[in-house]
């Protein structure tokens, strides 16, 4: 598990990375350092999945953020298939 500060120090560099891919002009890696944040957003929440009832107050919330940041995966794992890059 890892803390919500740890999150967030990711989360602000890999928004970095994507600033630096958009005003790189490279497509491909913008879309991959969206993916990475994605993921890592998905790895966050998924870790919260069976730590609490799912008819709680913060179950739902989690379950709610865990859902949101699968769907964001998902649409950029679609845009890097557009593009031609596979993820394994």
């Amino acid at each position: 598990m890892f803390l919500y500060d740890i999150y967030q120090e990711k989360c602000h560099a890999l928004i970095e990375n994507i600033k630096r891919a958009k005003n790189s002009g490279a497509k491909a890696a913008y879309e991959m350092a969206c993916y990475d944040l994605a993921d890592l957003k998905v790895q966050y929440y998924s870790q919260f999945e069976n730590l609490h009832p799912e008819c709680s107050t913060i179950g739902k919330f989690y379950n709610h953020q865990l859902g949101v940041a699968l769907r964001e995966r998902a649409t950029v794992v679609d845009q890097l298939h557009d593009l031609g890059v596979e993820i394994s």
